[in-house]
């Protein structure tokens, strides 16, 4: 009897959680999780905190997040990644500066933005 209660438990917490995941393609998901959204690469956590936007296409993901936790110095910072899916390469943190310098470099498509207010 305690075995069939714990697994009704272990149900109802495991559907009872909001967590949505997004298929970036080649491996990469977007998951969110109430305020908690993070970025993952074959299962393994490669951005966290809180990623406020994305956008992606075949070649490239864009990410926008800002530092809910961690270094005290650095809560509240806002920060870029551009991930390049052809070379499984993670160019970031970036300032919004080197965001921009870096999509010159990389040649990222003008069609894929990160609609953002900054």
């Amino acid at each position: 009897m305690k075995y069939i209660n714990l697994i009704l438990i272990l149900f109802i917490i495991i559907t009872s959680c909001n967590l949505d995941k997004r298929d970036l393609g080649d491996g990469y998901n977007l998951f969110i999780n109430g305020s908690r959204v993070y970025l993952t690469h074959k299962n393994k956590i490669i951005i966290n905190n809180r990623v406020i936007k994305t956008n992606f296409n075949e070649e490239f993901i864009l990410v926008y997040r800002i530092i809910v936790e961690g270094d005290l110095n650095k809560i509240g910072v806002y920060q870029f990644f551009i991930i390049d899916k052809n070379h499984s390469a993670i160019h970031g943190p970036l300032t919004f500066d080197e965001y921009l310098t870096k999509r010159e470099s990389l040649k990222v498509k003008n069609d894929l933005r990160l609609n953002i207010d900054i």
